[in-house]
């Protein structure tokens, strides 16, 4: 069959003009009557010599230019040729996946209405396709986003005007087809693509094909607006290797795989990226700076844009700031003081562009009155700053706020181990055990149960501390509440050391610290302060591996071993700070002494009083329920028996209320609160502030609301494309890109092109390149003639 051949066999008729050329040739030799004179026959000897070599040359020329139409004719008829996927009449069904992506920058507006979208662009050209299609064609369709929501499972829809008409309506009503506020995965789309694929080759009973059966043709559209941060890094590399290999699938499947840009020419947007205060922990009548940065994704500088904060719902303060292209800007941090404690909403807007989603973000700040910490001295002397926990005590009461000399937020009560079992240990946020000799079965006991109901207990070492009966008791092979295991002391004293020029020495280097409360010493204001400092003697420790592993963020480095430069990471030492998960809580083990026995960190006291401080509040802080989470996160707290409540309920930001039962812990004297339930497994799907009421407590009156608030990726704000080249690329196949309203085109070629590749830009290419060689030639001939 033609159609098998030639894409557009109509077009092949143009191949008779090559009887012009042809026609005007003969015409041209015959019209002229041979007439006898004597001249004549004086020239036709000459004549004679140059008959053969023109008439040559206008054969040339005739058959140049019938090669030029021929050329033009098939390439108009898109010429191709069968490859290894055969095909026969009853596949001559068109097979067309629809990809629509429904990702949150697909909120975009491109036009001057606000259901102008391109969301709204994708649907109206998925229909305009679906539209163009036959009786007997097939159809899937499927949503991505961070994930992979196919409409029709089973199999894909035959085209009937009933089953069009259903498929048109599920485009505008479908829960998959509605936009999200997630971010984008195309690697998670393009690892789903086969398996979707591969049921349009499967029989009419969901059969898998025979074996050996050869693939039907396919054509995948993707509907998008190319964002290039889903897809590639900075480098313009795959954020996904393993995408190669789905090229090579597509291949099989007989698939060709489209672009359609739905998206904006040259889309405007500001993001807000982050939001956060300055300080882990922010006490009620402090002063408390919050910090927001502002990222231009555009290729324009954006002027005149009105940063506004919001505080509780109400409007606080605004700001007027201009942001250049492609620049992250953090304007000066807005001081707020909250007069009450308790959870409260920070909320910064900017008007500026079609994305309005991702130009506002949330902030939940949870105010204390105060956070007490209980440090046990194992060395108490009457000296003053001579026992193990004073220089600790007075770093961590230091007043870091304002100008004034009154407390700052932490408090702190000081006690020997013997009186730890008599302290109500949850009236405390962190407990210190500095250089505590042992501890019995009940205080143990009661450390343990502190921690697992989400306290923490940070372990400082020294020369009194039994080693044995802390590995025996404490470490537990690792089920213990010490976070590592004790070895040897190394090193010696900072008295020893100063008459002893040759006693080891190690500074402090920081490791693993992104996302930790250390981070803060990583920059160049802060990283002289951490290197100031010199530890003489510690206790080496052993590491567990595996799950739950310790977490080692500062460590140490001989004093002799070579300066790591700005940015780089210091040779690992030994640990000098702990951590570990235990229970709900955690456990931090401080290998050296907290007084200036073993390292002269005290005497460096603008480092030890920030150092300690910012670890309290964030170890404070961090056992706390989470209230700032991200799209797909679940909110989860743990409420104690005293705080349980009847009648339990959460308004989302549409203000739609959903009541959320209470789970009974197992072997606790409490409750889990999660939302949304578990049976939810995508978690919260809409940004905003969310408030959390309970009714009828058990005790008492019913307390204020909660909120937690949930943020969009900002990345996803960024809206620069990625090419059909660099897809192409990345899957190692060809990638094609249309415009939307040229989609339909891409599917109007019948399925007899299965497996076949198509030669008509080789022919138009040969066309052009015959016209240019028969103008030289005719040229050429025409000036030796004359």
């Amino acid at each position: 069959m033609l159609s098998q051949l030639f894409a557009n066999p109509l077009m092949l008729a143009g191949a008779a003009a090559i009887a012009a050329p042809i026609a005007l040739f003969l015409f041209n030799r015959f019209r002229f009557q041979t007439i006898e004179w004597a001249a004549q026959l004086f020239l036709q000897r000459a004549f004679q010599q140059q008959k053969r070599r023109l008439q040559f040359e206008n054969l040339l020329l005739l058959l140049v230019r019938c090669a030029i139409l021929i050329a033009l004719s098939l390439g108009m008829a898109r010429c191709r040729v069968v490859g290894e996927v055969a095909v026969d009449e009853g596949d001559a069904a068109r097979n067309v996946l629809l990809v629509i992506d429904t990702s949150y920058s697909t909120s975009y507006q491109v036009g001057t209405t606000e259901d102008a979208t391109v969301l709204a662009a994708a649907r109206r050209t998925a229909k305009d396709v679906i539209t163009a299609l036959k009786d007997g064609d097939r159809v899937n369709v499927v949503a991505f986003d961070e994930s992979v929501r196919v409409l029709y499972e089973s199999a894909p829809r035959v085209m009937s005007p009933d089953a069009k008409n259903k498929l048109l309506s599920d485009l505008e009503e479908a829960p998959e087809m509605q936009a999200s506020e997630r971010g984008t995965d195309l690697a998670e789309l393009l690892r789903a693509l086969p398996r979707v694929l591969q049921t349009f080759d499967q029989g009419p009973d969901g059969m898998p094909p025979a074996e050996g059966a050869k693939p039907k043709a396919k054509k995948v559209l993707f509907l998008s607006d190319l964002q290039r941060k889903g897809f590639l890094d900075a480098k313009g590399q795959p954020l996904d290797a393993g995408v190669a290999r789905v090229g090579e699938e597509l291949k099989a499947l007989a698939a060709e795989l489209v672009l359609i840009d739905c998206g904006a020419p040259e889309p405007r947007n500001v993001t807000v990226t982050r939001i956060e205060t300055r300080d882990p922990v922010v006490g009620r009548g402090l002063p408390c700076d919050v910090e927001v940065t502002i990222r231009n994704g555009s290729a324009v500088r954006m002027e005149d844009l009105s940063l506004e904060y919001y505080v509780n719902g109400e409007r606080d303060q605004s700001v007027t700031i201009a942001v250049d292209p492609d620049q992250e800007l953090t304007p000066e941090p807005r001081r707020f003081v909250f007069p009450e404690a308790g959870l409260q909403r920070i909320e910064v807007r900017v008007k500026s562009d079609g994305l309005q989603l991702d130009s506002r973000r949330q902030l939940v700040v949870d105010v204390r009155d105060e956070v007490r910490v209980l440090l046990v001295d194992g060395e108490r002397k009457q000296d003053a700053l001579s026992s193990e926990t004073d220089f600790l005590r007075k770093a961590l009461e230091v007043n870091a706020y304002g100008d004034g000399d009154g407390p700052g937020l932490i408090r702190a009560d000081v006690i020997q181990e013997t009186e730890l079992v008599d302290r109500d240990l949850s009236a405390f946020d962190v407990i210190f055990l500095g250089n505590v000799v042992s501890f019995d079965e009940r205080a143990i006991t009661a450390l343990e149960e502190y921690t697992r109901r989400g306290g923490v207990v940070v372990f400082g070492l020294g020369g009194l501390v039994n080693k044995d009966v802390y590995n025996q008791l404490l470490w537990r092979e690792g089920m213990g509440l010490l976070p590592a295991k004790l070895l040897e002391i190394r090193g010696g004293t900072l008295e020893a050391a100063s008459t002893d020029p040759q006693a080891p020495e190690w500074g402090l280097a920081l490791q693993d610290v992104q996302g930790h409360a250390l981070e803060a010493f990583s920059g160049d204001d802060m990283r002289d302060w951490l290197r100031g400092g010199s530890v003489f003697g510690y206790y080496g420790v052993e590491l567990a591996k595996g799950k739950d592993a310790p977490w080692a963020p500062l460590t140490l480095v001989p004093r002799s071993a070579p300066t790591a430069a700005p940015g780089e990471t210091p040779s690992v030492g030994d640990p000098l700070l702990v951590e570990r998960p235990f229970g709900r809580g955690r456990s931090v083990a401080w290998l050296t002494t907290f007084d200036s026995h073993w390292s002269n960190l005290p005497v460096y006291d603008v480092f030890y009083v920030v150092f300690w401080q910012t670890l309290t509040l964030d170890l404070s802080q961090r056992t706390r329920p989470p209230v700032n989470l991200g799209i797909g996160a679940v909110y989860t707290r743990v409420l104690e028996a005293t705080e349980y409540a009847r009648q339990v309920e959460v308004a989302s930001p549409d203000e739609r209320i959903e009541g959320v039962p209470l789970t009974k812990l197992p072997g606790e004297d409490g409750y889990r609160l999660t939302y949304p339930l578990a049976a939810d497994r995508e978690g919260l799907q809409a940004s905003g502030i969310y408030t959390l009421t309970r009714k009828g407590v058990a005790q008492g009156e019913d307390p204020a609301p909660d909120y937690f608030a949930v943020r969009v990726d900002p990345k996803e704000g960024d809206l620069a494309k990625f090419s059909a080249e660099e897809l192409g690329n990345a899957l190692k196949a060809e990638v094609s890109l249309r415009r939307p309203e040229l989609a339909r085109e891409a599917v109007q070629a019948d399925a007899g092109g299965a497996g076949s590749k198509e030669y008509w830009r080789w022919f138009i290419a040969t066309a052009l390149a015959l016209m240019v060689f028969e103008s030289i030639l005719a040229a050429y001939f025409g000036r030796r003639r004359k």
